[in-house]
């Protein structure tokens, strides 16, 4: 796949998401009431750096600094992680 370059310095969440869902042309959708649910808010800064990096690693490494991960279906959808490990 594809790989770039990407920098961010105290960018929200959603702004991050969206931009890499528009430098590798693939949707990305935040699951904004889940992650209100458990306390993440779209607005949270972000600051990262990679070096040519893949659309996968760059939101997974992104993501999972805090709390989040990315389900892949149709399109790629952002949860909390907890989500995925609570019983229901």
């Amino acid at each position: 796949g594809m790989k770039v370059n990407l920098e961010f310095v105290d960018t929200p969440l959603d702004e991050v998401m969206r931009a890499i869902s528009s430098v590798f042309n693939v949707p990305i959708v935040l699951d904004r009431h889940n992650l209100d649910d458990y306390g993440i808010w779209t607005d949270l800064p972000m600051t990262a750096s990679f070096q040519r990096i893949s659309c996968r690693t760059a939101s997974n490494l992104i993501l999972k600094e805090n709390d989040m991960t990315m389900v892949v279906d149709s399109e790629w959808c952002v949860l909390p992680l907890q989500m995925l490990w609570s019983p229901n």
